[in-house]
């Protein structure tokens, strides 16, 4: 399943202490994602899942036309930091994409300029026979003081 989400990609930011009440800020984005997502899915999907978030960045209307161009594809190094703007997404999927955000196993995100700024996710069911992980090596040797931690 793929939804593409237009419009500037928001980041889940970390609830408020405001006069000894909290208050969560991202909570009208969260709202808007699950909307968006409501649209486009008619029931949570069911077992293990892979999902891979692209999240394309405004380019600078300021920045000139040549620079602009250069600008597209390219890796969005500042704000918002990647981890925020996943857990917007995953939040707002819960009961929605999925029964659960536990179900997740496989995650993958990019974020990159685009001109165009949108928030692509896709998430597939992963079969048991596709997945594979590495077994743990068992341990030939007395832990180190940081393997311990």
């Amino acid at each position: 399943m793929k939804i593409i989400v237009y419009g500037n990609p928001r980041p889940l930011q970390r609830p408020r202490l405001s006069r000894g009440r909290v208050y969560n800020p991202s909570s009208d984005d969260i709202n808007k994602m699950k909307r968006i997502l409501q649209q486009h899915v008619k029931k949570p999907l069911d077992g293990a899942l892979d999902m891979h978030i692209a999240f394309y960045m405004p380019i600078a209307k300021s920045l000139p036309k040549k620079k602009q161009a250069e600008r597209e594809n390219a890796p969005h190094t500042s704000r918002p930091d990647l981890d925020n703007l996943i857990k917007l997404v995953c939040d707002a999927g819960n009961g929605i994409l999925y029964h659960d955000d536990c179900q997740v196993v496989s995650l993958t995100a990019t974020k990159c300029y685009g001109t165009d700024p949108q928030t692509t996710i896709t998430v597939t069911n992963q079969s048991l026979s596709g997945f594979s992980l590495e077994t743990p090596k068992h341990r030939t040797h007395e832990p180190t003081l940081l393997e311990r931690f």
